[in-house]
């Protein structure tokens, strides 16, 4: 087989193994993984934050948006480091209300234009329906989006490996 393409499949089996990896851990680590998550997304707005403050001492042309922008985001990398709990909770409510606000205003323009208006009526009571569930459930609506993403990583990387292993199985027949 040729070197290139001994190195093609191997840097596509790295992708394919950590998501089989992840979703394995999304899937049987629900809570822990979404806590790690936003602790990560926390570091990654102080590691912003330090970023933007050595660019405003290293620059010539100081901006006072620049360190002001910086230290919004330390804050806020600090909160989500030290209480990535709040979160993990707040966030299916906010898309709860998002979901709900949604179905209303389209509910309101499909009355008020008076086109379609039956798919359009049935969709929106729909979004609303769907928005109070988030609402009334939020840990579950959660844990169902996790579950979700972790399944659909583990198919994924398992059939990227399997397909890996039919192109490396004809390559070798060749």
């Amino acid at each position: 087989m040729q070197p290139r393409m001994i190195k093609l499949l191997r840097n596509k089996m790295i992708p394919a193994i950590l998501a089989i990896v992840l979703g394995v851990i999304l899937i049987f680590a629900q809570k822990s993984a979404l806590d790690l998550l936003v602790k990560i997304i926390g570091i990654l707005m102080l590691v912003g934050a330090v970023f933007s403050v050595l660019m405003y001492l290293l620059t010539p042309y100081r901006d006072s948006m620049q360190l002001m922008t910086a230290a919004c985001g330390a804050v806020v990398g600090v909160f989500l480091f030290a209480n990535p709990g709040v979160i993990v909770n707040i966030f299916p409510v906010m898309m709860g209300i998002v979901v709900i606000l949604n179905g209303l205003s389209n509910l309101a323009k499909a009355l008020s234009d008076r086109t379609d208006v039956l798919f359009t009526v049935l969709c929106s009571i729909v979004m609303i329906v769907c928005g109070l569930l988030i609402l009334i459930h939020p840990g579950v609506i959660a844990d169902a989006i996790v579950l979700t993403i972790g399944v659909t990583l583990l198919v994924s990387g398992i059939m990227d490996l399997a397909m890996l292993h039919r192109i490396r199985s004809s390559l070798l027949i060749q």
